[in-house]
């Protein structure tokens, strides 16, 4: 989105790189009628393929899964582990988690439960160190990406706004070498709002 000083631009191009470029060099080739204030974008599926680095990571820990115990069935525990983490992270503020690590386990054990299997502590970490480590290797620069975004940082600071927790946020941007383009990122769960709600955007 368009962070103007008074008012948010909310018009949005289909979501591929070659389309938003040309969508931002036509909105922002000439002066625009109002200084920018900023410019934000969403992290996940948006600057980061976050679903197809995610799902390389939870086969990863299935297959671990299926190693820990002949209970599991890899097919079936990936399909339970997607219906919990829509279930937990689509607001994680919301989750009761203390701290990242923790929201994940709790993602996996739900997971794990609704499979009737159960791992102890040392098996959960494992699969969660498995599958972030799995997703985390998928991540990498894009060039062209970097390329808009240097240009952009040239015409208005250039912030992230999410509803992911902060330190899972910061290590995206990090393997994705996009970390220096940023001058601010917004976290829902840091604020307790999570988008729609305006007070992110405005932040």
């Amino acid at each position: 989105m368009l962070t103007t000083s008074r008012a948010l631009v909310s018009d949005q191009p289909a979501d591929t790189l070659p389309v938003l470029a040309r969508y931002l060099h036509t909105r922002l080739g000439t002066p625009p009628a109002r200084a920018l204030a900023a410019i934000s974008f969403d992290i996940d599926d948006t600057l980061i393929d976050t679903s197809g680095s995610l799902a390389h990571g939870v086969r990863a820990g299935a297959q671990l899964a299926a190693t820990l115990t002949s209970r599991v069935d890899p097919g079936a525990l990936i399909t339970a582990y997607h219906a919990a983490f829509a279930a937990h992270w689509r607001y994680p503020a919301a989750a009761g988690a203390r701290g990242l690590h923790d929201l994940r386990r709790r993602v996996w054990r739900t997971a794990l439960r609704s499979v009737s299997v159960s791992l102890d502590t040392r098996g959960l970490d494992r699969l969660v160190r498995t599958c972030v480590a799995a997703q985390l290797a998928m991540i990498t620069p894009d060039p062209e990406l970097r390329g808009l975004l240097r240009e952009l940082t040239d015409l208005a600071p250039v912030a992230v706004c999410s509803n992911g927790p902060r330190a899972s946020i910061q290590r995206k941007l990090d393997k994705a070498a996009l970390t220096e383009f940023v001058t601010a990122t917004i976290c829902g769960p840091d604020r307790g709002l999570a988008k729609p709600d305006p007070g992110p955007f405005h932040a």
